[in-house]
């Protein structure tokens, strides 16, 4: 998610002295939209099945309408109005700056972004290699359930980090998703997709705590988009990474190309460590 619509519900937040409500709020607005993937797909499926797949083109017009609706109903913080001076570039050459200068935010960039980019390019290549084991209808039903389990993890997030901390939340979670996905590849068997499907849940309670202690580094006036930056920097990343999986995969196997993103994985956790220690 680019880094406007965060600092949409921050500066929101903020402008009513309720800031601090952040994690909470983010972990609901990322937990209803896990749950509207999940529904959604199940949705999808029975249209499909009653219909065609026709019919569901017509359904995701409706849907888009409707949010144009919606969207155009929202109301811009005032909070900063007419602050910012700068021309777009250097606007956006200044919010470099504060993301490299700010040493907390400088390691988790290059953490998250190695993350997102390892983790989403193995996302998509993983079915490849599941496909073995299961019928493709199986995958699709188990990446709903992931949905809802991510709903869950997004929704007890801010729960979990009152209860044990941030650092603790975001290095536990973290490390227990890259086990998961690691455990997911290794067993090579038709269990391998079902204990992948919970890797979701992990991630989405580190998830919003790791955002939040970011959301608090960044400076007011360039909020927006220094998260923009931080988002920039993972999709770059995950381009990367997708061309890596696939050379690897045909090089050597699936196996061994998702050993190899699973195994980097792990060599993440001291650089967010130094990103959660930093001050």
């Amino acid at each position: 998610m680019s880094g406007n619509n965060e600092a949409l519900i921050y500066d929101t937040l903020k402008e009513n002295g309720k800031e601090k409500k952040y994690h909470k709020v983010l972990g609901k607005n990322r937990g209803f939209k896990s749950l509207a993937f999940g529904i959604s797909a199940l949705v999808g499926a029975g249209i499909v099945w009653l219909f065609s797949i026709q019919e569901t083109f017509y359904v995701v017009i409706l849907v888009s309408l409707l949010m144009i609706v919606i969207s155009l109903r929202l109301n811009e913080p005032k909070i900063h109005t007419g602050e910012i001076s700068d021309n777009p570039f250097a606007h956006f050459g200044k919010s470099i700056k504060n993301v490299w200068k700010n040493k907390r935010l400088r390691y988790l960039t290059l953490a998250t972004g190695l993350d997102y980019g390892i983790g989403m390019a193995a996302y998509d290549f993983v079915n490849v290699f599941f496909n073995r084991f299961v019928p493709t209808w199986v995958l699709g039903a188990l990446r709903t359930f992931a949905s809802f389990l991510g709903a869950l993890g997004n929704f007890l997030s801010h729960r979990i980090s009152i209860s044990f901390g941030y650092t603790k939340t975001v290095l536990g979670f973290i490390g227990l998703n890259y086990v998961i996905n690691i455990v997911s590849v290794l067993t090579n068997s038709v269990v391998s997709p079902f204990i992948k499907a919970f890797d979701n849940l992990t991630y989405c309670i580190a998830e919003p705590a790791q955002n939040t202690l970011m959301q608090k580094e960044f400076t007011d006036k360039q909020r927006a988009t220094m998260g923009s930056v931080v988002s920039l920097f993972r999709s770059f990343v995950y381009g990367i990474c997708s061309l890596f999986v696939g050379l690897m995969a045909d090089i050597f196997s699936e196996y061994t190309s998702l050993m190899i993103m699973y195994i980097a994985f792990f060599f993440l956790l001291p650089i967010y460590y130094k990103g959660l220690k930093a001050k």
